[in-house]
């Protein structure tokens, strides 16, 4: 089925050899990436608590993208890995029973935990200035976020700062996971 799509979209456009592998293997990143999304927001929905996993992918994409860390060695396992992880975060949002003030103070403490670390090297090492570039992209994200974050806390719309809480702390538990599996790697 799958390649009966790609074929498909590649034989609508006059494409070369080389170029037909890396649309096809685009094609299959981008629509695993989707179908990642919209299981996500329909075990929010599921749950009701659907603003809140939409708030948690919108801002939880972009950060882990810059931020790196751990990542599972194969497609299967990732699926699996990721819809475990969200289920457990997504039960944490709906179940959160931190205070307002606490919520808030952890946010704070992870997002400067978060800029210390960021980025850190996934599967593959980064060459220094793509750390570079990685860095300084993820801390603009985390910046916004984080302010994002502060914003809704002290107007005391913990419905959207509960999951940025939650985005915040899955992305140093994959920080810190990345370093593990790095430091085991170099062994």
């Amino acid at each position: 089925m799958e390649k009966v799509f790609i074929n498909w979209i590649i034989g609508m456009v006059d494409i070369g050899e080389y170029d037909e592998e890396v649309i096809a293997y685009g094609l299959i990143q981008g629509a695993t990436a989707l179908l990642g999304i919209v299981i996500a927001l329909l075990m929010g929905a599921k749950l009701g608590i659907f603003l809140q996993s939409c708030i948690f992918m919108i801002s939880f994409i972009p950060l882990r993208m810059y931020a790196g860390g751990y990542h599972a060695s194969t497609k299967c396992r990732c699926a699996v890995i990721s819809f475990i992880l969200l289920l457990i975060f997504f039960l944490g949002i709906k179940y959160w029973n931190i205070s307002g003030l606490n919520t808030l103070l952890l946010g704070i403490t992870e997002s400067i935990l978060l800029f210390v670390q960021i980025p850190v090297d996934g599967t593959c090492a980064l060459e220094p200035m793509e750390k570079i570039v990685y860095k300084n992209r993820g801390r603009k994200i985390l910046f916004i976020e984080t302010i994002f974050f502060v914003g809704m806390s002290i107007l005391k719309y913990d419905f959207l700062a509960e999951p940025m809480a939650a985005v915040f702390t899955l992305v140093l538990v994959l920080l810190f996971l990345g370093k593990i599996k790095s430091w085991h790697m170099r062994r």
